[in-house]
């Protein structure tokens, strides 16, 4: 893991510096975001169709996200990365044919990763925290993994059952519908991150925000009561 994770740094590193980012500081946290990105979306490859879904939602979200900041040149390409995901979701969707696998989750997560460093860029509309909530649900599910297991005394990078949709296939949901639930939980985060680009929008972004809540307090009270 600690070897993966050291490519996966320089190659970061190599794009980063590539894209045209100068500032050390910049460089530094740019190669942070792109790297926990990747190992991200590697983590929620855990159930059929659910990486695919929630990539080939995160790519469109972004992509309007970006084209309301003025980036439609990354917004197109974007789009075709989101329509790649949506392609091999046909095929991974459950019962799966096809599998990502680390190769395939942590290069799509890199690509997310560096093309929306364009929205985290946009400081005047405050593109750090829509970026964020686009991308809510993989960063959640990676800092309660890597928290989970440094209290337990584990390696960050040891495997386990603990993860959120593990969680919930746990209280006997089938697969099909425990994925449904991620897809809900990244679309209704994700069109928070969009209406907040725009300030004609919070009105509208603040109903969703509370859409928000009340869908996650379900799903933290249905995974409690079959703990």
């Amino acid at each position: 893991a600690w070897v993966k994770l050291f490519f996966q740094i320089a190659i970061a590193g190599a794009a980063v510096v590539g894209s045209g980012v100068t500032r050390p500081i910049s460089i530094l946290l740019s190669v942070l975001w792109v790297v926990t990105l990747c190992n991200a979306h590697n983590m929620i490859d855990g159930l059929d169709g659910l990486f695919g879904g929630c990539a080939s939602i995160e790519g469109i979200a972004l992509a309007i996200a970006l084209w309301v900041t003025g980036e439609g040149g990354h917004a197109a390409v974007l789009l075709c990365l989101a329509g790649g995901c949506m392609g091999f979701l046909c095929f991974n969707r459950c019962p799966a044919r096809i599998f990502a696998g680390d190769c395939g989750s942590g290069t799509v997560g890199f690509l997310l990763g560096l093309l929306s460093l364009p929205l985290m860029r946009q400081s005047g509309t405050g593109g750090v925290f829509p970026a964020l909530l686009i991308f809510g649900y993989p960063l959640t599910d990676l800092l309660a993994a890597v928290v989970r297991r440094v209290l337990r005394g584990q390696s960050p990078f040891a495997a386990d059952r603990g993860h959120l949709h593990h969680r919930v296939c746990a209280t006997g949901m089938q697969v099909g519908g425990c994925v449904g639930v991620f897809w809900l939980i990244s679309f209704s985060l994700s069109l928070l991150g969009v209406l907040l680009l725009n300030e004609h929008w919070l009105p509208l972004s603040s109903l969703v925000c509370m859409a928000n809540a009340c869908l996650l307090i379900a799903l933290r009270r249905f995974i409690l009561k079959f703990s």
